[in-house]
């Protein structure tokens, strides 16, 4: 029967959405970071293409123990640990799609906003350099302060655990060789989860529902790039 109710529902909602319907007891593989100013308002968003090669979460327990005339004595803190969080992995070479809220800003050169140097070559389709280059981008700024003159928040999404994060990074290296990974730069991160996101973000249930949409259309989309790609290399090779 409990087969039977899965199946029903991942034909009906999908993987994703039976993730959000029980985030506990179904996984959906994916990550999303998230850039917010002050405000709260969406800055920069990114919903891995391609999954991180590893990632590992550590969840370290806060206590004072110490040895007593009686015994062992243990006085636990009831506040939030910080957790960390470390992800590595490539977005290989190829162009992908990117699936972003549509209510990211668009600031004009030259008035405060974008400078030449930060020109994209297309926002939304990205090699896999140019998600790197991206996701540099928002770890440098989410150490700055936004136009407010206050500091920026960067969200992490794992619906993989079940976990939704306000994280500091605090480790980003880019390294790449010439025997594994010849021309594709491979990051390696390690975050600091300094809150759970329901305290810190309002209506953090219909949030979190709207970034698995967004992390399933990103599958999607994946999909479809792989196709075109297939068609066309199809088409060139019949030309030939």
């Amino acid at each position: 029967m409990a087969n039977e109710r899965r199946d029903d529902l991942l034909r009906t909602v999908g993987k994703a959405g039976l993730s959000a319907m029980f985030p506990n007891d179904f996984e959906y593989y994916a990550l999303t970071l998230e850039l917010v100013d002050s405000k709260g308002r969406t800055v920069r968003y990114l919903t891995f293409p391609v999954s991180p090669e590893s990632m590992s979460y550590d969840n370290v327990q806060v206590a004072n123990v110490r040895k007593t005339m009686g015994g062992v004595s243990a006085l636990d803190n009831a506040t939030f640990t910080p957790k960390s969080i470390q992800i590595s992995g490539t977005f290989g070479r190829k162009f992908r799609l990117l699936i972003q809220p549509p209510q990211l800003p668009d600031k004009p050169v030259g008035q405060g906003g974008l400078q030449l140097s930060e020109l994209a070559f297309d926002p939304k389709l990205k090699s896999g350099y140019g998600t790197t280059k991206y996701l540099e981008k928002m770890i440098n700024e989410s150490s700055q302060l936004d136009d407010y003159n206050q500091p920026y928040r960067l969200y992490l999404y794992n619906p993989t655990l079940n976990h939704n994060f306000w994280v500091k990074a605090t480790r980003h290296s880019l390294s790449q060789d010439r025997a594994s990974n010849n021309m594709m730069w491979k990051y390696d991160i390690t975050f600091t989860a300094i809150s759970p996101l329901d305290r810190v973000q309002d209506g953090s249930t219909t949030s979190l529902t709207e970034r698995l949409a967004f992390s399933a259309l990103q599958s999607t989309a994946n999909k479809v790039t792989k196709s075109i790609r297939n068609v066309l290399k199809r088409g060139i090779e019949d030309q030939l």
